[in-house]
């Protein structure tokens, strides 16, 4: 047996859904998956990158907040509702299987769900195919059983509260247009 360190997290999540058979039964339902999947994570990192660790004022952050519930989510939504209605509105971004697109669509609506001016964006209404692939992961009798597993609950504990990063000596953009000496792009 062959053993490898893979320390970033997509590769890591790529040798997890191929190995749990999440990327579709042929190319093209891999391409499908891919496409949706990487749109969800180029949303989510976003998100992360400019408004949970970006080191700027509280207004900065704010403001990229309202950009990405104002704009960046809406567009996402109509997006993948459009999909997922041609897919017959199953639970499922392709075919009838749990796929990474699956598993990135519902972790995303989770986070989305934890803004407190978010809740009309992604719901029954507004929404009806991502938060059937909510659900639908979220009843997963797979899913149900490793959420309740001790690693799980102390995996999920971790990340709630995440420990605090040490401040940068330099800021890569400090959103006023490198005026403080920062790096430039």
């Amino acid at each position: 047996m062959q053993t490898i360190a893979v320390a970033e997290a997509k590769p890591i999540e790529l040798y997890l859904a191929e190995k749990f058979s999440c990327l579709g039964k042929n190319l093209y339902e891999r391409a499908l998956i891919s496409s949706f999947a990487s749109s969800t994570a180029s949303l989510w990192d976003d998100f992360m990158s400019s408004a949970v660790v970006l080191q700027a004022p509280n207004e900065v952050k704010l403001e990229q907040i309202n950009v990405f519930l104002k704009d960046k989510v809406p567009r996402w939504v109509r997006i993948h509702e459009q999909h997922l209605q041609a897919n017959g509105l199953n639970g499922h971004y392709v075919g009838d299987t749990i796929s990474l697109a699956d598993l990135r669509a519902a972790a995303l609506v989770e986070l989305v769900h934890r803004l407190p001016a978010a809740a009309q964006l992604i719901n029954s209404e507004s929404a009806p195919g991502l938060i059937k692939v909510k659900e639908t992961i979220d009843t997963h009798p797979k899913i149900v059983q490793w959420r309740q597993t001790e690693l799980f609950k102390s995996l999920r504990f971790s990340r709630a509260i995440p420990p605090m990063p040490r401040p940068s000596t330099i800021k890569l953009n400090d959103r006023r247009g490198n005026k403080t000496g920062g790096l430039h792009a």
